[in-house]
């Protein structure tokens, strides 16, 4: 299973690809059978996710419109990589940020623009989605591909 405790802007010793990123999320949220258990693992990563998110940031160019809860989102470059935090007003929300920051964080532009997050239509998490937590999603992609490609330019 991929541990869950690094989410967040922090940069990891060892470098993954996105692709294998996104297939080991993949695998671990597959790992629960049912859509029950997919949504209580997305709540238990809210619950965890604790980012180093300053109130300051928490501004209308950093929230993410389209999403019925609140959702901030930031980016940081260092060494070409780009790190992002971001944080919610909803558990759940924040479960689902969780697994963006994660799926993410410490790629390069070109990859991050590159890499479709395929991990949302392969673990059913997009069909069983509210279609306004649906919508709330494919806004976070948004948001981090536009940072991307900000970063990019």
């Amino acid at each position: 299973m991929v541990a869950h405790s690094d989410l967040g802007c922090q940069e990891k010793g060892m470098s993954q690809s996105l692709l294998e990123k996104q297939n080991d999320l993949i695998e671990e949220i597959n790992e629960f059978e049912n859509w029950k258990d997919k949504f209580n693992f997305i709540i238990d990563l809210g619950k965890d996710y604790q980012p180093e998110f300053k109130e300051e940031w928490k501004t209308e160019e950093n929230r993410i419109t389209g999403c019925v809860s609140q959702v901030w989102l930031i980016a940081k470059v260092k060494d070409h990589k780009i790190y992002f935090t971001a944080d919610s007003d909803s558990i759940f929300v924040k479960g689902l940020v969780s697994l963006v920051v994660e799926m993410y964080s410490g790629a390069e532009a070109q990859e991050i623009l590159s890499t479709p997050p395929r991990f949302l239509e392969e673990t059913g998490l997009l069909q069983n989605l509210t279609p306004s937590r649906g919508n709330g999603v494919a806004s976070m992609i948004a948001k981090v591909m536009e940072l991307a490609k900000n970063t990019d330019e």
